[in-house]
């Protein structure tokens, strides 16, 4: 079975609380070097924080955004 797109991971892990894991993906969405690689980990756990807030607010509204855009990417 193919491995999930980081995208898709990502937000499973912001969904399901998973903080740490959360920003793990995003540190290896983001294979920056030098400062910007510093400016990534201290922005990182900010940025899985607040995402996580929002996905934890209205689910139903979240699938319902999630499923037009899985059809948007469907019809290119």
């Amino acid at each position: 079975m193919p491995r999930r797109p980081a995208i898709v991971r990502f937000l499973d892990a912001c969904v399901s609380g998973d903080d740490s894991r959360a920003v793990r993906i995003l540190d290896e969405m983001t294979p920056w070097r030098g400062l910007a690689e510093v400016a990534a980990d201290v922005a990182g756990p900010a940025l899985v924080r607040a995402i996580s807030a929002q996905l934890a607010t209205g689910r139903e509204e979240l699938a319902a955004g999630l499923e037009g855009l899985a059809r948007t990417l469907r019809n290119g």
